[in-house]
């Protein structure tokens, strides 16, 4: 592996954590003005998208922000945002888990997935347009 791909790797993985810390941080503040646990979430996921992406555009990828690169990057997130709201919520409803347990369940849950389809599809080298998708669907979660 190339030292460039590994500093790559080392931004992606501190925008991670980034991402968990205020994941985690934002649902304790919705918890305190007793916001519904879905719509805690939502809103959580949604200032996660945006931190998301004006982090990795400008630290990890370095790209260009615009409206079409934020429109695709949302595009490549978004199945797996809503899995992930689907995971919290039926934790929390179904399975009566506290909201901060939720969070680290799904967090684990999707993670897992992301590395599965970022190690079965978007890094697979079988095809020139499938090699360009990493700078795109970089943090699928």
């Amino acid at each position: 592996m190339k030292k460039e791909e590994l500093i790559k790797i080392f931004k992606y993985s501190i925008g991670g954590g980034i991402n968990l810390a205020l994941k985690l941080g934002l649902v304790l503040v919705f918890d305190v003005f007793l916001i519904p646990a879905f719509l805690n979430y939502l809103f959580t996921q949604i200032i996660i998208l945006i931190v998301s992406y004006l982090y990795h555009a400008n630290i990890t990828f370095n790209e260009k922000m615009d409206l079409n690169s934020f429109l695709i990057f949302t595009k490549c997130v978004i199945g797996l945002k809503l899995l992930d709201y689907l995971i919290f919520n039926v934790n929390v409803y179904i399975f009566k888990t506290e909201n901060i347990s939720a969070v680290i369940i799904s967090t684990l849950i999707i993670f897992i997935i992301r590395y599965l389809l970022m190690d079965r599809y978007v890094f697979n080298k079988g095809d020139k347009h499938e090699k360009d998708l990493p700078d795109r669907c970089d943090n699928i979660r």
